[in-house]
């Protein structure tokens, strides 16, 4: 009887453990490698986004399976590498490789994607995505300088800062921190 009753709460545990809370380290940046590295990787390429052609929602890049894709293609029937190449083409051709290398480099350090906010000028990037996230998973990346404005701070909670980078969640996003939801008070 002993053993049944160790055994039904080891599968408990196991079970409560398995449930899926978004990770510890989404809610802290750190990347492998050293951040002001990465920080300064993030200003050039917030020059670079700002560059990319505008598109109906956000301008942005982002990587898939590998592959970069700009401004959200394809669209019904289009193709990723024709607004791929269109975005693309805005650069010079160091731009061009430059963009490409800070890409490949921020994807190494969970960063995955970037974009401009349609509401603001605020350059945001995506740090940790997965492809089973949540509303409550999203993590961003925003520097200080461009955090300022109500439209960010009525839609975004600070979750960690980090020299002049801040990590943001959706305001309404429920935060776990070991298994345990991390007060809303405490983390505004």
């Amino acid at each position: 009887m002993k053993s049944l009753r160790v055994f039904f709460i080891t599968i408990f545990i196991l079970i409560n453990a398995s449930c899926y809370y978004n990770s510890a380290e989404r809610n802290k940046i750190k990347f492998k490698d050293n951040a002001s590295d990465v920080q300064n990787a993030l200003l050039k390429m917030e020059v670079l986004i700002n560059k990319l052609p505008a598109s109906e929602f956000n301008t942005n890049y982002e990587i898939k399976n590998g592959v970069i894709e700009i401004n959200g293609g394809p669209r019904e029937g289009d193709s990723t590498s024709y607004y791929t190449k269109q975005g693309l083409s805005v650069f010079e051709t160091t731009e061009r490789k430059q963009f490409i290398s800070l890409a490949k480099y921020l994807e190494r350090n969970y960063i995955t994607a970037g974009y401009l906010n349609y509401k603001s000028t605020v350059c945001f990037f995506t740090y940790r995505d997965d492809p089973d996230n949540t509303f409550d998973d999203l993590r961003e990346i925003a520097f200080l300088k461009d955090v300022s404005g109500d439209v960010i701070k009525s839609e975004c909670k600070i979750l960690d800062r980090k020299d002049q980078l801040l990590l943001l969640a959706p305001v309404d996003a429920k935060i776990y921190n070991n298994f345990t939801l991390v007060d809303d008070e405490k983390s505004k």
